[in-house]
């Protein structure tokens, strides 16, 4: 479906692996092709005869309704050891997402953990469950379309200013569970920087 022309200086996605910019006249123009993902594998580690593959440690933070804990626990199933985080109570939650709590349910069937009260801001008091990982670390961070909600601000700079205080403080957070060589994950959205 063609939506016609971009504004100027929009990204574009030509195909899963080439980048563009729209120019002055909404032409795609293409500025570089990106290498494809390598696939992930999990970390395994030689143990005499046998191969004894380790579950990445994955920490989900604000995940609304919990839908994309679910997606991730349902493809990667017994390779992850997930824990999905959300800054309201369980009743909150409930009262604003017709969803969640069946989400919350199938996460917890499949052994995943549920925090509910966990601020972004503050992952390091939240009470996270350690898991089989003596060190309590993660291998992977991950905070999809961050915002803090109160989109009645008329002065659009300062929100601009609060989420970028918001992200600052996430990823130094998350740098503090990430055990060596783990990731932080954010994914922005729109005007997001």
């Amino acid at each position: 479906i063609d939506r016609g022309p971009l504004p100027a200086g929009e990204p574009c996605l030509i195909s899963s692996s080439a980048l563009c910019w729209r120019g002055r006249d909404g032409a795609p123009k293409a500025v570089g092709i990106e290498p494809r993902p390598r696939p992930w594998r999990p970390d395994t580690r030689a143990t005499s005869m046998a191969t004894v593959v380790q579950p990445r440690r994955v920490l989900i933070v604000a995940d609304g309704d919990l839908s994309y804990s679910l997606a991730l626990q349902r493809a990667f199933g017994s390779v992850i050891e997930l824990t999905a985080t959300v800054l309201p109570s369980a009743q909150e939650l409930v009262a604003t997402y017709a969803n969640a709590a069946a989400n919350a349910a199938e996460l917890e069937g499949c052994g995943a953990a549920v925090r509910y009260g966990v601020d972004a801001t503050a992952l390091t008091s939240a009470e996270l469950p350690t898991g089989g990982a003596a060190s309590g670390l993660y291998d992977d961070v991950v905070f999809n379309y961050p915002h803090l909600g109160d989109s009645g601000l008329a002065d659009e700079a300062a929100h601009a200013r609060r989420h970028s205080v918001l992200i600052a403080h996430f990823l130094h957070e998350a740098a503090a569970l990430l055990r060596p060589g783990g990731r932080a994950h954010l994914t922005l959205s729109g005007k997001q920087r």
